[in-house]
């Protein structure tokens, strides 16, 4: 029979089993401080988060693009603009995002949403204003009635 001789192990071989016998000889060491890695790295994270989270809401500026959204959203358009598709399209998507920021500025460094968030309170409501533009038939209407209104309140 012949007698063969022994491979000799790659350079990758070689270091996977240098690591595999470091590992089997010091596996208590290495779980002790995976632990302490591990605890180390959730009490950091959990201290900056807080910190981390008030900081990048005032980096962008949330308020203020919160503010501005609104007032577009509650500027008066007139009634060709309501009528124009693109138009109507482009300020139901501005609402949905104009949504997703309140919601994401209400919610604090654990991911839950804070309802009672007082500076972000303001922002709840959004009314839509149409401009419509009253024919002297819908004024004379208006004055009218308030005439009749305040006739009645004299009555009483």
């Amino acid at each position: 029979m012949k007698k063969y001789h022994s491979r000799r192990l790659t350079t990758t071989e070689n270091t996977f089993a240098l690591l595999w016998v470091f590992a089997i000889e010091n596996w208590t060491k290495i779980i002790l401080y995976g632990f302490v890695l591990f605890f180390l790295l959730r009490i950091t994270l959990y201290l900056l988060s807080t910190y981390l989270y008030q900081f990048f809401k005032w980096i962008l500026q949330i308020k203020k693009l919160l503010e501005i959204s609104k007032e577009i959203l509650e500027k008066p358009y007139e009634e060709f603009h309501w009528n124009d598709y693109e138009f109507c399209k482009r300020y139901l998507d501005l609402y949905a995002k104009f949504r997703e920021l309140r919601v994401a500025s209400k919610k604090n460094n654990s991911n839950t949403l804070d309802v009672n968030s007082m500076e972000f309170m303001r922002f709840d409501d959004v009314k839509l204003c149409r401009m419509i533009r009253n024919s002297k038939k819908n004024k004379e209407k208006e004055c009218n009635y308030e005439e009749e209104f305040d006739e009645e309140e004299e009555s009483e």
